[in-house]
């Protein structure tokens, strides 16, 4: 996503049951996006 200067982590399976990932967009927001697995 660099045309927009953001970027994405990689999708993770955290030790909590959730699986998420990381999302910042240009505008300097974080996101943290997951669901229970």
């Amino acid at each position: 996503m660099e045309k927009y200067d953001s970027q994405i982590s990689d999708v993770i399976d955290q030790p909590w049951r959730m699986r998420d990932f990381v999302f910042n967009d240009p505008s300097g927001v974080v996101w943290r996006i997951g669901h229970n697995i």
